[in-house]
């Protein structure tokens, strides 16, 4: 089991600075293969259970079990490391079961209910993996960048060379 303090290092990783040298090895091509992902979840990956709804829809609700939770563990062999702690941070997290909950009960079918609850959980996977990687920066950006940091420089350079000066007249050097 991993400890909450854990989860929040790892978490910390993903501070804004230096965002772009911590993003993992081959997250943006996972990233780019995600609007294919709820149909590619393997089957024993959620398990899906019904239980009573709730709320209006009279004795029909009452009587059958249409309610869908879907429960799928963090850790998968199909999914990237990175995404195991970015899923750990998501509020569909549950701490006791090391798993990602999600429930419907939009509809009156038991079946309808429980393909939601799948394409629900492939979103939370979605969001919870491209959440943290930045895009990619256009070529005229970085250069606007790479011409802002040289004026920075030479801009500290001639700071320094005064500075240096000065201290210089002072000592009558």
């Amino acid at each position: 089991m991993i400890s909450r303090w854990a989860v929040q290092r790892s978490a910390s990783q993903w501070s804004k600075r230096g965002r772009e040298s911590s993003v993992p090895e081959g997250s943006r091509e996972w990233v780019k293969k995600l609007p294919a992902l709820s149909k590619s979840i393997p089957e024993d990956a959620i398990a899906i259970t019904h239980t009573r709804s709730s709320g209006s829809g009279g004795q029909h609700v009452n009587k059958t079990a249409s309610k869908a939770v879907g429960r799928m563990g963090v850790v998968q062999e199909w999914l990237p490391a990175y995404v195991h702690t970015a899923l750990r941070i998501d509020p569909h997290y549950v701490r006791s079961s090391d798993a990602i909950v999600a429930a419907d009960s939009s509809s009156r079918s038991a079946q309808q209910n429980a393909a939601c609850v799948r394409r629900r959980i492939a979103q939370i996977i979605a969001h919870a993996s491209s959440r943290n990687i930045p895009g990619d920066t256009a070529p005229a950006k970085s250069q606007r960048v790479e011409q802002l940091k040289r004026k920075e420089s030479a801009s500290m350079e001639r700071r320094k060379k005064m500075h240096k000066e000065k201290k210089q007249l002072r000592r009558g050097d």
